[in-house]
């Protein structure tokens, strides 16, 4: 089974297009400790550390564990009770591919750091997967830090450009996710620098899926279960 865990507050439209795609939708629950948009967002209140494991904000644990762990999907509840304000939203942040684990590990969750087995690379920015889409080889991010301190293969874009209410902007990586092909939440052709994360992506063979008419909007991205990821 194909699982996607998305924002509960996705555009209607783009969840159904997900549907149509053939996946299941699992849609996250409100965190109370945190205002505005943010507290729906999936890649503040967990982070998938391996294909078949999450570790989870404790408060949302027993959530996912129900509708998850009858799939084989193993859930961890995390130590850290995320709420405003930053850094303290961010203990779940973190950025995972096949290689690395990209993260300000001076704030990440204890129980999640116990669960990494990746070779760790230290940002400054806690908003570490909201700033990275983790493509199948490489990354595209507009935090010049990362872009900095990345060892792969990489992009470097224009800051903003993407919609999250109530902030001047969101992100690349929360406005996005990659499965068997990067899904991008919004019309990645309206960017200012489509031409070169086409590029990017073509260069490693890698198809991307337009989930709606509009401006790139950041839901906290979107985090992908099951047998076809290649990252």
């Amino acid at each position: 089974m194909k699982i996607c865990i998305i924002d509960k507050n996705l555009n209607e439209n783009m969840a159904k297009k997900l549907e149509n795609l053939g996946f299941f939708l699992i849609k996250t629950r409100k965190l109370e400790g945190i205002n505005g948009p943010l507290s729906t967002h999936p890649d503040i209140q967990l982070c998938k550390v391996s294909e078949d494991t999450l570790v989870v904000e404790p408060s949302v644990f027993d959530y996912y564990e129900k509708n998850l762990s009858k799939y084989g999907i193993i859930i961890k509840s995390g130590f850290s009770k995320v709420r405003d304000p930053y850094p303290k939203d961010a203990a779940y942040n973190c950025a995972i591919n096949k290689d690395y684990a990209f993260h300000n590990f001076e704030i990440t969750d204890e129980i999640l750091k116990e669960n990494l087995s990746k070779n760790k690379i230290h940002l400054k920015q806690g908003y570490s997967k909201c700033n990275i889409l983790l493509t199948k080889s490489g990354l595209i991010t507009s935090d010049m830090g990362i872009y900095k301190k990345t060892p792969s293969r990489k992009l470097l874009i224009s800051k903003g450009h993407v919609e999250l209410e109530g902030y001047d902007y969101g992100f690349i990586g929360g406005a996005s996710g990659c499965f068997d092909k990067v899904y991008f939440l919004g019309d990645v052709t309206l960017h200012p620098d489509f031409e070169q994360i086409r590029d990017f992506l073509a260069e490693e063979n890698t198809e991307f899926e337009i989930l709606g008419r509009d401006k790139l909007h950041d839901y906290g991205s979107l985090i992908f279960i099951g047998k076809e990821e290649e990252r």
